[in-house]
């Protein structure tokens, strides 16, 4: 994979953060691409066979293989405020494989979907 220049990537992206604070009141769609930063925490796997394992996890999120990390907001503006309705697509791959586990991934992604209340 080639190098990403994180600079530019971010200021592709608060290209359209700029353009929605122009916008009025009214109904609007955003969405998005990139990647995110999962942190660590402890682990607990519990197998048929009885072995048990703790590890201090790290994640990795492999945003550009399978399926991309996404997201989607539908939001609301009224007077400067809105209500949101978001949608995030997520994966995580587990870095620190303990001895015994071949492989520890929620590759296909998982959803969050939250209610959101913002403000300008």
């Amino acid at each position: 994979m080639k190098a990403i220049h994180w600079g530019v990537v971010w200021w592709v992206m608060a290209i359209p953060c700029y353009a929605t604070s122009l916008y009025t009141d009214g109904l609007r769609l955003v969405t998005g691409v990139g990647s995110s930063k999962s942190m660590g925490n402890t682990l607990s796997i519990h197998r048929e066979d009885g072995k048990d394992y703790v590890v201090n996890a790290m994640y990795d999120s492999r945003p550009y293989d399978d399926s991309s990390y996404w997201s989607g907001r539908l939001e609301w503006w009224d007077r400067g405020a809105a209500w949101e309705l978001e949608v995030i697509h997520h994966k995580l791959y587990l870095v620190n494989l303990p001895a015994g586990i071949l492989d520890f991934s929620i590759s296909d992604g998982y959803n969050l979907l939250t209610v959101n209340r913002a403000w300008h």
